[in-house]
């Protein structure tokens, strides 16, 4: 049974499937880059809490958990759905965006604040 088949079967919204499908035309899931993981359209794992919770477990990045519960795409983690409103989205390209957004700007400027600190220690011993 392929993807559209098995959302049909479980009755997920119609938009959801658009947009997964969309997705899953430019890859088939990611195995792990960087430690995230977004399952493929043939992954048991993408259906392993419909059953019971009603939610599409979309992939991970460590503790965070991409989700698709109750019409939004969400990041969370095992215990919360959703980290707040401002990690719940209406688009799988905005929950995306903001996952990226969380995970590697912050590396970003932690990054260069640790450089920062390092230009402000040379500055002292010269």
């Amino acid at each position: 049974m392929n993807f559209q088949q098995q959302a049909l079967k479980r009755n997920i919204p119609e938009t959801v499937v658009e947009q997964l499908t969309d997705f899953y035309q430019v890859t088939n899931g990611v195995p792990s880059l960087d430690c995230f993981t977004f399952h493929g359209c043939g992954d048991k794992n993408l259906y392993e809490w419909w059953d019971e919770r009603k939610e599409l477990w979309l992939g991970r990045r460590d503790d965070d958990i991409l989700r698709w519960k109750n019409n939004q795409f969400c990041l969370g983690d095992m215990s919360t759905v959703s980290y707040s409103d401002e990690y719940s989205f209406s688009t799988l390209s905005e929950l995306l965006e903001k996952s990226f957004e969380k995970w590697y700007l912050g590396l970003w400027f932690r990054f260069m604040d640790s450089h920062n600190e390092i230009d402000l220690w040379r500055a002292k011993t010269r």
